[in-house]
């Protein structure tokens, strides 16, 4: 068993071996090409200091990371790491992260960032034993377009708009917590050709907005301005985003700060659940 960087495989292959290791995860994947290439790409996937485990040149197990800043320092992210099902338990998940981290550390990285579903106690306890630290604690939550309940104190539709440019200075004084790094500014530029910008106005003013993906439903950002909310405003972006989806269409809001209360009372005026919760970790290097 050799650890290689993930550059030696083709995209084609690294999907293969991803679905593959997520078949039976604790939420099951099996995920397009087009959906995984997106997913890299939003999230800035580097294959140069990815890392990858090969049974001869067959790849078994991979660790697929990105690089930025975040909080003001160098940071490693973890976009996704896995082990193909017939080699799991063989202590690859900790060769690679091990790797990864002393990796990390010769290429200048200060810190390491990552994310994990809070019942998966296995991975969780593995990246506790490196240093990893819970920093905050993420609901993921996802419907159908149809069993999301609205109301009637929506804005009207000429007070929503769809616009082509954000004005980011703006929208993160709507914040009331940070996005993690899959909902972040640069997350969002790096693929902005595959999301919407739904705003809410009055007059010339923007009120509140959401970002949206088209075609998996991805709602990253979610934001009111703090005088307006509890108006229907968040209701009415929400209701534009679901309108003339194609039955079965999910519209799922990843990473939302648990301690943010005033957002799950929100999703539960919307019927709209909590499907897995995750911790986010950082490891000083």
């Amino acid at each position: 068993m050799k650890l290689k960087p993930l550059n030696n495989s083709a995209p084609k292959e690294i999907w293969q071996a991803f679905n593959d290791a997520f078949s039976n995860y604790e939420v099951p994947i099996q995920m397009p090409y087009e959906k995984f290439q997106r997913m890299g790409n939003r999230r800035g996937l580097n294959l140069d200091i990815s890392l990858g485990a090969y049974e001869g040149k067959k790849l078994v197990g991979f660790v697929g990371n990105a690089a930025g800043d975040w909080n003001g320092k160098k940071t490693i992210y973890d976009c996704f790491t896995g082990i193909i099902n017939n080699y799991k338990g063989k202590g690859l998940g900790k060769a690679l992260l091990e790797n990864s981290i002393i990796r990390s550390k010769e290429l200048g990285f200060e810190q390491y960032l990552l994310e994990v579903i809070t019942t998966n106690e296995k991975a969780y306890k593995l990246y506790a034993s490196k240093g990893f630290k819970i920093v905050r604690e993420f609901d993921v939550y996802s419907s159908k377009c149809e069993n999301i309940r609205f109301s009637s104190d929506n804005l009207m539709d000429n007070d929503i708009k769809i616009i082509q440019t954000p004005d980011w200075n703006h929208f993160k004084e709507m914040w009331e917590f940070h996005p993690s790094w899959q909902n972040s500014v640069d997350s969002v530029n790096r693929a902005k050709d595959t999301f919407e910008i739904v705003a809410a106005y009055r007059q010339s003013d923007c009120l509140g907005y959401l970002i949206l993906d088209t075609e998996t439903g991805d709602i990253p950002q979610l934001a009111i301005e703090k005088d307006y909310r509890r108006k229907g405003i968040a209701s009415a972006l929400l209701k534009k985003a679901a309108e003339n989806r194609k039955q079965g269409f999910k519209l799922s809001l990843l990473n939302i700060d648990s301690d943010y209360k005033p957002f799950s009372c929100f999703m539960k005026k919307h019927e709209i659940p909590v499907i897995v919760k995750q911790y986010e970790m950082l490891c000083d290097l």
